[in-house]
């Protein structure tokens, strides 16, 4: 005779079926905990930063001169946009808020971004949009060797 009642009964999900239903709802809040966290760092960041969190950088301040001369090579240097007591501007944060957010990269790996050098030699097909994306990443000194 058939059991309708109870563990084993034929009315009885299999195991297999609330296994992956586990699994789901544990990807779920695992993502949700990701993005979580994302955004304290975030905020985090931002207090970091202070009520001022703007050093000036917009407005023409602390940003080097471009220096191109005759022999191709261009290069620009801007000064890394952290505050004196190492924290990210309000408008640093804003621009690079995306970086912020990824676990293994932060306000920590913004600050090497900034104040890394980076070398690019040629702008053609590959080296044109590789010196955009590394400008707009916010790489500390940036040459273009042409």
């Amino acid at each position: 005779m058939l059991r309708t009642r109870g563990p084993g009964s034929i009315l009885d999900p299999p195991l297999g079926g609330r296994r992956e239903a586990i699994e789901r709802e544990l990807k779920k809040l695992r993502a949700e905990r990701e993005e979580l966290d994302g955004r304290i760092r975030l905020l985090e960041s931002q207090l970091e930063a202070g009520p001022a969190g703007f050093n000036g950088a917009a407005a023409g301040k602390g940003v080097g001169d471009d220096a191109c001369g005759g022999s191709g090579a261009c290069q620009s240097r801007v000064g890394n946009g952290f505050a004196p007591d190492g924290s990210l501007p309000a408008d640093m944060i804003y621009r690079y808020s995306r970086h912020l957010l990824l676990p293994d990269f932060g306000v920590e790996g913004q600050r090497k971004l900034s104040q890394s050098s980076i070398l690019v030699v040629g702008a053609g097909g590959l080296g044109s949009p590789l010196a955009l994306y590394l400008a707009a990443c916010g790489v500390g000194n940036f040459l273009l060797r042409c």
